[in-house]
């Protein structure tokens, strides 16, 4: 697991151009992205979709902290799901998507093949 409290800078952009209201997190499964962005009022729904149940179930249960009431929320939804394969069958649209993943590394370089194809894909969509 790779958490962070001080990457949330990167959240906050998203509103410097205009109000956005409808969020999809690709990852982020412990649900501090999904807490950052249901801070704004204007944000109508947010998605989260993680394929690790597990991560999920133990940030809620031994880091609440994180998420913060977020999973609570009644504008935000938690999929266990391949992100990337709920993005492409989803009829729901979105003016952010979020791609928070695990960071390619030398250990793990595959990863790299596999970001490339996911901003490939949304680079394409509507």
């Amino acid at each position: 697991m790779n958490l962070s409290t001080t990457n949330c800078w990167c959240i906050r952009r998203c509103w410097r151009t205009r109000n956005r209201k409808r969020f999809f997190i690709a990852g982020g499964g412990e649900g501090a992205t999904l807490r950052e962005i249901l801070k704004h009022p204007s944000v109508k729904k947010a998605r989260d979709g993680d394929i690790d149940a597990d991560v999920i179930t133990i940030c809620k249960k031994y880091l609440p902290e994180y998420a913060a009431g977020a999973f609570d929320d009644k504008r935000s939804k938690v999929y266990n799901t391949d992100a990337r394969k709920w993005l492409a069958e989803s009829k729901e649209k979105f003016d952010v998507i979020i791609i928070d993943l695990t960071e390619p590394s030398g250990k793990r370089p595959g990863l790299s093949a596999v970001h490339q194809r996911v901003f490939t894909r949304l680079s394409r969509a509507n």
